[in-house]
């Protein structure tokens, strides 16, 4: 996962799913530096609903669709 587009990502777990910054740091942890690997983590600890999931994956396909039509402009 690119850095910039996984600060954002983070801040939006917290902003918008009311995910915890101290849970988002447990997470990453166990995860390492495997960064796409977050949200299916947080949905098996509980952190995020089946619903949330769904809304953080959309956003990240959002995130890269937006980067990739930068980089080709």
């Amino acid at each position: 996962m690119n850095s910039d587009i996984y600060s954002q990502f983070l801040q939006y777990l917290q902003d918008e799913l009311v995910v915890p910054q101290a849970a988002l740091e447990r997470v990453a942890k166990f995860i390492k530096q495997d960064f796409h690997l977050l949200p299916i983590a947080l949905w098996q600890y509980e952190l995020l609903t089946l619903r949330q999931l769904e809304q953080a994956y959309d956003w990240l396909a959002i995130a890269y669709k937006e980067k990739e039509t930068r980089e080709v402009s």
